[in-house]
């Protein structure tokens, strides 16, 4: 009886997705939605539930690291989805901030799996490519963002450019890398694609 009330109004994230999945509707239809959406739809909410459940079920530092890349990579498409249709600063900086906090997080999870002597190589090569592209991003949308999404977008940014001196220190470590990545990177960030003439 004791047992019973102890654990009384505690519900697992599994649970809780689970029970948010079925009412909302259920099955892969409603998931794909989610996975799908930007911050003020409906179902932002259960996409941002999704996540937690990824980054509770990843264990070690290197899945956490490649979670949190994933993530950080979704915040940027919803964040350039946001800006493209205008839509409001609030948003925009909600979509930023989750970005930076994602790659931040994925930052940190990178250096512990290679403390814990993790073959970090891909990760690596991942997050470097993965900073090169928001770097792009971020600075293309800067000029079109309103001014209260600013500093968030800002945020965003700085942890970008973290991730990516980062990538490049780690790299210099691994033995015979020598410099190729933050060459990679540098010539990532001057050659950014430009419009094809017609």
């Amino acid at each position: 009886m004791s047992k019973v009330s102890k654990n009384k109004g505690f519900v697992s994230p599994i649970v809780a997705v689970a029970i948010a999945v079925a009412t909302l509707g259920g099955g892969a239809v409603t998931v794909s939605a989610a996975n799908n959406s930007v911050p003020g739809d409906l179902l932002y909410g259960l996409d941002t539930a999704l996540e937690s459940f990824q980054m509770a079920t990843s264990f070690s530092q290197s899945s956490k690291a490649a979670t949190r890349l994933n993530i950080a990579q979704e915040k940027l498409t919803e964040l350039q989805a946001l800006v493209a249709n205008g839509e409001a600063a609030e948003n925009i900086a909600k979509a930023a901030e989750k970005l930076a906090e994602h790659q931040e997080a994925a930052n940190v999870a990178i250096t512990n799996a290679q403390s814990q002597g993790k073959d970090v190589a891909e990760l690596i090569q991942l997050l470097q490519d993965n900073a090169v592209r928001q770097q792009q991003v971020l600075t293309d949308v800067a000029s079109n963002v309103p001014q209260e999404a600013q500093p968030a977008i800002q945020r965003a940014m700085e942890a970008s450019q973290q991730g990516l001196n980062k990538a490049t220190e780690l790299l210099n470590q691994i033995p015979g890398s020598g410099d190729t990545g933050s060459d990679n990177a540098q010539s990532g960030l001057e050659n950014q694609p430009e419009t094809p003439a017609p």
